[in-house]
């Protein structure tokens, strides 16, 4: 499947991954400060997760969102 072409809003942050209450309303805030509409769905990316590195502290995920500027 492909991501379709567009503008993200995305936000990244390193340790376990399972933060997403703290970093999805970040993202729902600058957006909206921001003017821009969000799209979804949610993607999470996990850049290096247990399969990369056994240290949790090392591990990096990246929220991404579709959006545009609101007219």
């Amino acid at each position: 499947s492909c991501i379709d072409e567009g503008t993200y809003l995305s936000i990244s942050y390193n340790g376990i991954s399972q933060q997403h209450y703290k970093y999805i309303p970040m993202l729902w805030k600058y957006a909206k400060e921001h003017g821009y509409h969000l799209e979804g769905p949610l993607m999470e990316i996990l850049w290096v997760d247990i399969h990369q590195a056994e240290d949790v502290k090392e591990h990096i995920t990246e929220l991404q969102v579709k959006c545009y500027k609101k007219e």
